[in-house]
């Protein structure tokens, strides 16, 4: 599985062994209006909920790299792909700082080439 963003960078997640049952609980935890889709702003409100504060551009990528038919919200069919982000959290940040670090020195060496 992954995620190409506009930049290119795949972003690939370790599989969560989870049961139908499980992902069904999950999104009814997030799905705070009950129509069966999760905006990025019911996620932040369910998260917040507990007492953590997660910016909502960061949970925009999330559903942007889970959300398979591109509606812009999660359907219980795109959930899984949505936890296995969110468990993989840290380490996507990392491949993100390496790709952004990569490319900057590249830019460098770029500009330094043409002096």
């Amino acid at each position: 599985m992954g995620c190409t963003t506009q930049s290119q960078i795949a972003i690939k997640t370790n599989e969560i062994d989870l049961t139908n049952g499980d992902l069904d609980e999950i999104f009814k935890l997030f799905d705070n209006k009950n129509d069966k889709k999760i905006t990025a702003e019911e996620i932040q409100s369910t998260i917040q909920s507990y007492g953590v504060s997660v910016p909502l551009k960061q949970i925009q990528i999330l559903i942007y790299c889970s959300d398979k038919n591109g509606n812009g919200t999660i359907q219980r069919s795109e959930i899984k792909r949505l936890v296995e982000l969110i468990f993989n959290f840290q380490n996507i940040d990392d491949e993100l700082t390496k790709a952004v670090d990569i490319n900057q020195s590249e830019s460098i060496q770029q500009t330094s080439s043409y002096k």
